[in-house]
Formats: structure tokens, C-alpha cells, sequence
């Protein structure tokens, strides 16, 4: 395979949109984000089968952060050589937490937040979005945890 896709005989190129249902990343993703978002006993709300086909699944994860409800959802980003998830999980005492996974030979390495926890043969990073939490919707109807910026006008000393 080379960069970017498998190159067919006819001059097409095949490239990979998202991972199978079948694919060992996407369980694995999806029970991390599960066992973290059940934290507390509750069962979480799974913002990626729960919703109707209309429905953005970043949507029922902000309705259900709104809600104060457990929730759970995942995101799969699609790179030229590679790909990845990201996904949000909030538990039953308010808790957000951001997870990302990378498949294969690709592992976490370098700095990470000192509150951040490795899983998965650390293909798993687990982090504590900053309080107060702001969740919002991002690009390709994603999601971000960061902390509010706050405008206003220096004073002179």
C-alpha cells in the first residue's frame, strides 16, 4: 500500500473512509469510552447508536452534557497514512473526559497531561477535560473541551 491509498490496476485509487464495525479499534474505542462514562454506576447515553440517523452525534452529546446526563461518543479521523479516534465521555459526577485512540503500530509518546492515563498498550489516552468544562462543536461536527477564553482590555500600570 502505498501513501495515501492502494493503487488499482485501472488508475483508481482505494482509500479507507472509516473503520469497520469489525475492526478491533472501533471495540476497543468504544468500551473505553463506555467504561469511563459509566463511572458512577449509570448508564451512559451512546451518542453513536442512541441518536436518529438526522440526528449529528455531536449534538446528543450536548444535549446530553446540557442534561447533566452520562454520556459517551466517538469521532474517526481519516489522515492520508493513517487513522484515529477521538471521543468524549462524561460520567455521573460531571466529569469530561476526552479519549484518543491510534491504531496499530502508532502509540503515545511524548508530553501528555499530567492528569492524562494511558491504556491500551498506550494506544489509549484518557484526559480530564480543564474545569469549568466548556464543550462545544468544532469542525466536521466534532467536539472540543477547553477552557472559555476571556476578552477584555489590559490595564495600564
Amino acid at each position: 500500500m502505498e501513501r495515501g491509498g492502494i493503487y488499482l490496476d485501472d488508475a483508481r485509487i482505494l482509500l479507507q473512509r472509516e473503520a469497520s464495525r469489525r475492526d478491533p479499534s472501533n471495540r476497543i474505542i468504544s468500551e473505553r469510552l463506555k467504561t469511563v462514562a459509566s463511572r458512577g454506576g449509570v448508564e451512559a447515553v451512546d451518542c453513536n447508536s442512541a441518536t436518529p440517523r438526522s440526528d449529528v452525534p455531536a449534538e446528543c452529546a450536548l444535549k446530553a452534557f446540557a442534561n447533566n446526563q452520562p454520556f459517551y461518543v466517538r469521532f474517526y479521523l481519516q489522515y492520508p497514512d493513517a487513522f484515529r479516534y477521538d471521543g468524549f465521555a462524561r460520567d455521573a459526577d460531571g466529569n469530561v473526559y476526552e479519549v484518543w485512540f491510534l491504531p496499530g503500530n502508532m502509540t503515545m509518546t511524548g508530553n501528555i497531561p499530567k492528569e492524562a492515563q494511558l491504556f491500551d498498550g498506550n494506544h489509549t489516552i484518557v484526559m480530564p477535560c480543564p474545569k469549568p468544562i466548556k464543550l462545544s462543536k468544532v469542525a466536521n461536527d466534532m467536539l472540543s473541551c477547553a477552557r472559555p477564553v476571556v476578552y477584555g482590555t489590559a490595564k495600564q500600570r
